[in-house]
């Protein structure tokens, strides 16, 4: 009987564990071709970001993998962003992101990189006379 009454107690302290656990729901990409940049917005709503949150971050980038990342808290309650310099990263590449769960749940992602934002540096104009 004691047994089983234990047994039903950590089961019953198990079930809003596992209920509230699961994997990242969508993720949004954003390309900065001048800085070779890959923004992420990976979205994973939580009550607790400091106990439930994105805890490995894997990319890929055309087949291979260039990024593995652990975390351990995340960047709020809705979300987890995070910014890379992928130094061959281009226009046409293919991005695969897995994010998991530090509960549990992992989930992939692909994007097609495409240019959003240019970012170029400014040249000083030179006055004349100067």
């Amino acid at each position: 009987m004691k047994k089983m009454f234990l047994s039903l107690l950590c089961f019953v302290f198990a079930i809003p564990a596992a209920v509230s656990a699961h994997a990242p729901s969508d993720a949004e990409f954003k390309y900065i071709e001048g800085k070779k940049m890959l923004i992420i917005t990976i979205e994973h709503k939580v009550r607790n970001e400091k106990s439930h949150y994105i805890n490995d971050i894997k990319i890929r980038l055309n087949g291979k993998e260039v990024i593995t990342q652990k975390a351990s808290v995340q960047t709020d309650k809705e979300v987890q962003k995070i910014a890379y310099v992928i130094p061959d990263i281009k226009e046409g590449d293919e991005v695969e992101l897995s994010a998991e769960c530090s509960i549990m749940g992992r989930k992939n992602f692909t994007y097609n990189v495409k240019t959003v934002e240019k970012k170029t540096e400014k040249k000083e104009e030179k006055k004349p006379g100067r």
